[in-house]
């Protein structure tokens, strides 16, 4: 089990470092930008230690973003997952919600996996 604190600015986040994190979760990511993670990374010796996981608005439109800007993995839940996580089985809303991810979400998905293996 590996435990991921989370930090918000630079010094948070080489304060979690300092501290033994090995992966830290820059949230919310939504209230800062790529451009500014990469600027946080090209900070040295500061950017040269730290893996951080960016979490909060991270979606498959910007993921790859992201990963550009040094970050080692992503975190999405709500803005990569059907909303059917959420409903009922079998009620009227869960097969819509279905449906919904088979042809919407499940290609932005297969689109982004595609995106990530040509980072790799």
């Amino acid at each position: 089990v590996l435990a991921v604190p989370s930090a918000f600015t630079s010094n948070e986040c080489w304060s979690m470092h300092r501290r033994g994190a090995r992966l830290i979760k820059l949230f919310h990511a939504g209230l800062t930008s790529p451009m500014i993670l990469k600027h946080m990374l090209d900070i040295k010796p500061l950017g040269d230690h730290l893996n951080i996981l960016p979490s909060g608005s991270v979606s498959p439109n910007n993921a790859s973003e992201w990963l550009k800007a040094g970050a080692v993995v992503v975190g999405m839940g709500s803005n990569l997952v059907g909303k059917d996580i959420s409903l009922k089985l079998g009620t009227p809303e869960f097969h819509a919600a279905v449906e919904d991810w088979k042809n919407t979400g499940r290609p932005i998905v297969e689109k982004l996996i595609k995106e990530i293996k040509e980072l790799a």
